[in-house]
């Protein structure tokens, strides 16, 4: 694992580093965290520190730890609509519409104008669909009746149990990345305990300069650090709850099995697999309500 995401550093531990100074008057304990106590060098001898460790600023980080972790430098591609549609699109709340009419009318809804080619970041193309039954027999509606093609190769349509394996999957992924975060935090913690419990004031500690007048009992700060870390974690924890949660609700919007009665209507979200839709290639998607084709299309750029 990397420098900056695994904690090793010329293949040793984090946790064997000594505290190392971070500009005037600032110790850290080790490196890609930050200062976790200030200490001012300019007043007397054993002067109360402060702890500087923001709930806020470590949540940033780790988030962003968890998106290059993650997503790494995925690219991003658009979907427009293509001047070829055999409709021209309208807006509704600034998404493009598109309507196709006809016994059996289809509407669809682009809601992914950019998109992300791997499904890292849970962001596919998508789109919202509704079919109206205007004839006089039912007819069954669902991800079987969707047919997508990136220039002349097909395009798979997601169903919704494979997004939500996809939401879970990320949701562990990131659980996985704060644990590792969280014990490097703790082990740079305890370091410093123990440290700070064998020097006497006054001492120093050889090339790593000056250890700024540690007393020979583990200052109580350590104690506060350790107890706002604690409270970062379940933050931490909670926001990736919350971001799964929200993707199970919007994973509850896709479109399912119906059987469509005459004069009503039916409908869901369509997700396609990123990986499949290649730019510059233009992406169609077909749609069967009732016996009846609706075709739809897009161009893809990067």
């Amino acid at each position: 694992m990397g420098t900056e995401d695994g904690g090793l550093r010329a293949g040793r531990p984090a946790f064997d580093e000594r505290p190392r100074a971070q500009g005037p008057g600032v110790l850290s304990l080790g490196p890609f965290h930050p200062p976790l106590v200030t200490w001012n060098l300019r007043q007397r001898r054993y002067a109360e520190p402060t702890v500087e460790m923001n709930p806020r600023r470590y949540l940033l980080a780790a988030g962003l730890g968890a998106a290059l972790a993650l997503c790494g430098c995925t690219a991003t591609r658009t979907l427009t609509v293509s001047p070829s549609n055999p409709a021209a699109p309208t807006e509704e709340a600034g998404v493009p519409c598109l309507r196709s009419a006809g016994t059996n009318p289809v509407t669809l809804w682009l809601l992914s104008p950019h998109f992300r080619a791997t499904m890292d970041d849970l962001s596919p193309p998508a789109f919202r669909v509704l079919v109206k039954n205007g004839g006089a027999q039912a007819f069954a509606f669902s991800p079987d009746s969707i047919a997508a093609f990136s220039g002349g190769t097909a395009v798979h349509v997601l169903a919704a149990e494979e997004y939500v394996r996809a939401i879970d999957a990320q949701a562990v992924a990131l659980e996985r990345l704060t644990d590792v975060n969280v014990a490097q935090a703790r082990q740079k913690l305890d370091a410093y305990e123990a440290l700070a419990a064998i020097a006497t004031p006054g001492q120093t500690a050889g090339a790593n300069g000056p250890m700024y007048d540690f007393s020979t009992v583990p200052h109580p700060d350590t104690d506060i650090a350790k107890a706002q870390l604690s409270a970062m974690e379940k933050s931490r924890r909670d926001e990736i709850e919350a971001w799964r949660q929200r993707l199970l609700d919007d994973a509850q919007a896709m479109l399912d099995r119906h059987t469509v009665a005459p004069g009503t209507m039916a409908g869901g979200v369509i997700r396609l697999a990123p990986e499949d839709v290649a730019p510059g290639r233009p992406l169609k998607l077909t749609i069967t309500a009732g016996g009846e084709t609706h075709e739809f299309l897009f161009d893809v750029g990067r």
